[in-house]
């Protein structure tokens, strides 16, 4: 059986981003010849995501980021909740894209491609915020840009589906996986030291199986029903560590 391949994604890059821990992650990763995927909010408005004062370079690092070799992505547009709907990947029930009417979803797309553009990025994976997006969403993203990968969906290889190559993303923490490809999606403006440690220390152990999205070698198949398999199952195993996790939170409060 072949070894498990490992993605970094780093989400929520912005100009008010956690500087200290983005430029750690940074070193880590040069120190390992990573290069992750990073979701660049073109227009940031979240409140929960302005956690440091704005950094007037910020454009100028994320085309430094581009140079060598990491992999720009279209996070949405200004990361703010407009409705509860969950969309093509049923985690959240939050959402910037799924249910939005068509003309929002397409000017959010077509200005946030125009602002990375106008900085001399290229993105070329779509993440949107919390992974609520839907077929219309997919549709905007096939008339306004050339983006024709999606970092998301449940799944334990990349697939074909609606005119889109997915690369899936599938867990949250660094930790070694059965064969497949595995999206690791690390969020530096929330995260503690120990998650730095952690990262380091998986890269110590596996960086050899780390590999650049651009870099996936083998034939990308179409969706099938064993995809919709696993993301049930994924999905189950979830609810069932949620549940786990209250029960044991009600126990210790007796």
């Amino acid at each position: 059986m072949s070894k498990a391949r490992y993605i970094f994604r780093m989400d929520d890059a912005c100009p008010w981003m956690h500087h200290k821990n983005w430029n750690q992650l940074e070193e880590i990763f040069d120190q390992y010849g990573i290069r992750p995927i990073v979701a660049i909010v073109p227009s940031c408005r979240d409140e929960e995501l302005l956690v440091n004062s704005e950094n007037t370079s910020f454009w100028t690092q994320a085309l430094a980021w581009q140079k060598k070799g990491w992999v720009i992505a279209l996070h949405g547009f200004d990361h703010v909740y407009l409705g509860k709907k969950c969309g093509l990947v049923p985690l959240n029930r939050k959402t910037e894209f799924a249910g939005q009417p068509e003309d929002v979803q397409r000017k959010k797309i077509r200005d946030g491609w125009a602002i990375l553009k106008g900085k001399q990025l290229e993105p070329t994976i779509w993440i949107a915020p919390a992974h609520t997006f839907d077929r219309v969403t997919l549709q905007c993203l096939l008339e306004e840009t050339t983006i024709r990968t999606v970092s998301d969906g449940l799944s334990r290889t990349p697939f074909k589906r609606f005119g889109f190559t997915w690369v899936p993303q599938q867990i949250w923490t660094p930790r070694a996986c059965p064969s497949g490809v595995w999206t690791i999606c690390l969020h530096p403006n929330t995260m503690g030291p120990d998650m730095l440690v952690c990262v380091e220390a998986f890269l110590k152990k596996h960086h050899s199986q780390v590999t650049s999205i651009v870099d996936l070698n083998e034939v990308v198949r179409s969706w099938s029903l064993a995809d919709g398999l696993f993301e049930k199952l994924f999905l189950i195993a979830k609810l069932v560590k949620r549940i786990a996790s209250w029960l044991k939170m009600r126990g210790g409060s007796h």
